[in-house]
Order: C-alpha cells, then sequence, then structure tokens
C-alpha cells in the first residue's frame, strides 16, 4: 500500500504552495492540510470517520480536526498560555475516552488518565519552548524520530492499525522537513500534532489496545535533548544542530528499540 507515501507527497506539494502566503495564514492552512491528510489515510485503511465518533480511530480523526481548529484559532506559537493548552488536552481526553468513560474512570484507571493528560500536555509544552531553544529542523527531526518509533512500538506491541497511522504521521512530518528546508514551512501549525496528538495515539493504544504504558513512552525520548539544549555546547548551524540532536535521542531510543525487537525482559513488560 503506497497511498500514506502519495499523500505526504501531496501534503509537501501543498506546503510548498502555500509557502508564499503570511506566516499566520501559512500554519493555517499546514494544520488544516494535516488534518486533511491524516484523515484520508485513516480512510483509506479502513477507519472511516464517524461523527459523532463511534471508537477510538473516529476519536483520533475527531482529535485532528480539534487540533487544526485550535491553530486556526491560535496560529501563532506564543498566541496561548497554559490554560488555553490545558482546555485543548482536556477536550481530546474527552474525545478519546468518552466510548469508555466507565472503565477509564474507575479508581484503578484515574492515576494513568492524569498521567497521560501530563504526557501530552507536556509534549505540547516542550515543544512551545523549544522552538526558542533549537533549530526549527532539529525540532522535526527529533519529532519525526519520536512518530516512527512510537509507529515501531505499536506494530510491534499488536496495534497495526494505530502504527500505520503513526506511519502516516511521520510520512507528513517528513515531508514538513522537506518544506522547512526550503523556508515553506509556518512550524505554528505542526507543534500540536507533533506533542498532544502523538500522545493521543499513545493513550489510546494503552487504554483500547492494552499495549504496556512503557513502551509507548519511550518513544518521547527524544523530548528530552529539547530540556537540555541550553547546556550542550553544540554548532548552531541548523544541519549539525539536527544531527547532533538526533544521535544524543538516538542512542537510548535505538537501545529500547534493540531490546524491544530482541525481547528484552522485565523493561519491556509485558504486551
Amino acid at each position: 500500500m503506497y497511498f500514506p507515501y502519495l499523500i505526504a507527497v501531496a501534503f509537501g506539494a501543498f506546503l510548498m504552495l502555500v509557502g508564499h502566503v503570511p506566516q499566520a495564514w501559512r500554519g493555517r492552512l499546514t494544520a488544516v492540510g494535516f488534518a486533511g491528510c491524516f484523515i484520508l489515510t485513516s480512510y483509506l485503511l479502513s477507519a472511516p470517520l464517524n461523527l459523532p465518533p463511534r471508537d477510538a480511530l473516529d476519536s483520533l480523526q475527531c482529535v485532528a480536526i480539534l487540533l487544526a481548529a485550535y491553530v486556526v484559532f491560535f496560529p501563532k506559537l506564543d498566541g496561548t498560555n497554559y490554560a488555553t493548552r490545558i482546555f485543548y488536552v482536556a477536550a481530546t481526553g474527552l474525545l478519546l475516552f468518552w466510548h469508555i468513560r466507565g472503565e477509564v474512570w474507575q479508581a484503578g484507571q484515574a492515576r494513568n488518565l492524569i498521567a497521560f493528560f501530563c504526557l501530552g500536555l507536556g509534549a505540547w509544552s516542550i515543544l512551545i519552548s523549544g522552538f526558542h531553544k533549537v533549530q526549527p529542523v532539529s525540532l522535526l527531526t527529533l519529532m519525526l524520530m519520536q512518530a516512527a518509533a512510537l509507529s515501531y512500538i505499536l506494530t510491534f506491541s499488536g496495534g497495526v492499525l494505530l502504527g500505520r497511522m503513526v506511519l502516516e504521521v511521520a510520512l507528513l512530518i517528513l515531508a514538513s522537513i522537506v518544506a522547512m528546508l526550503s523556508g515553506r514551512l509556518a512550524l505554528a501549525g505542526m507543534i500540536p500534532f507533533m506533542g498532544v496528538f502523538l500522545a493521543a495515539f499513545a493513550a489510546v493504544a494503552y487504554f483500547y489496545s492494552n499495549i504496556n504504558p512503557w513502551r509507548v513512552m519511550a518513544a518521547f525520548i527524544p523530548l528530552l535533548p529539547i530540556l537540555i539544549r541550553a547546556f550542550l555546547p553544540l554548532p548552531r548551524q541548523p544541519l549539525r544542530e539536527a544531527a547532533v540532536l538526533a544521535v544524543i535521542a538516538g542512542v537510548p531510543l535505538g537501545y529500547f528499540l534493540w531490546r524491544l525487537h530482541t525481547g528484552g525482559g522485565m523493561i519491556l513488560g509485558s504486551q
């Protein structure tokens, strides 16, 4: 099935096309294009959108629409505060878990629900602050690694359809890197989809597919170099910085994926 790759190429062409419009509108169009490409891929993967949503896959597509709406209303990276982001992360959770609300609100699941809420909010906030700490291409490269790792982990753990959907997210991020190198990308249109959106996949993997939460959370290791970038004497040249940060994130992430692939014992837990 080559359509995810073709859709990613089409998204890249779309970004190049809208790269000449004003920055705010470029961010809005980027977010709407991302959500549209994701929904189209999901439909072709036998996951048609139902409104109102009937299951987790429907909810993920609705989350894509919700995050696109966020960018439409707040097209600047510094345009919102924590309260607004908390509202959107909470709305994401409602969309994802409304179908299983009875199970989620059990005492044993409340702690996990809070953990994934913090993961989504934290990832989103780290990416916003990371815009001022690392070069944009570095940010996109690290998030590409995160999405690719999450896709592999989900596929390996039995969530094949979820893994394919995250793979499309990775391909769309790859297309955005090409647009960034050409100076045509408004990064504000991508940030929510690289933060809370991937955290939404991790939450669905746990609450709907019972995939070990430590597995999916390991995919977020590439967020750590963003936090410590200020303490690292790295070159500011964009491609060099991206390469070095990718190596820093790739060593622990690669070790975890290798342990997963070889059946690495207690560190991985059960499926």
